[in-house]
Formats: structure tokens, sequence, C-alpha cells
């Protein structure tokens, strides 16, 4: 079992999506006041809407602008 914890795990997941999407804008901010990590991606050529992606805990929230 890893015993990595929940956030350096959600770093490096975050890492890899800005890594896959290097043509895409994101703000990675990990001293958010209200979230552990947040990652924001604006609506931006190639993505028709926002995401945003927080860990709240042990929780990853995804946000898909109007899409869902």
């Amino acid at each position: 079992m890893n015993t990595r914890d929940t956030k350096s795990i959600a770093l490096d997941v975050f890492q890899e999506i800005r890594s896959a999407f290097p043509s895409l804008h994101a703000d990675l901010q990990h001293n958010h006041p209200h979230v552990d990590l947040n990652m924001d991606i604006p609506r931006q050529p190639g993505l028709g809407f926002s995401v945003n992606l927080n860990l709240q805990g042990d929780e990853l929230h995804l946000a898909a602008g109007d899409a869902f």
C-alpha cells in the first residue's frame, strides 16, 4: 500500500494533467485559502468551458463549466 499523503498524490495528478496538455493554461494554487489544492483551467482555445479541480481533505472535486 502506498503511504503517500492525499495532497502529495493529488499534486502529482495535477502536474500530470499540466504535462499532458501543455498548451492549456492551468493555474495551480498550493496555498488556496479554502481548499488544500486548487487548479483552475479557464475557457480557452481547445477547451470550450472552464474546469476547476480542487482537493478538500481526501476528496477530489471537479467542476466543468456548465457542461455538468
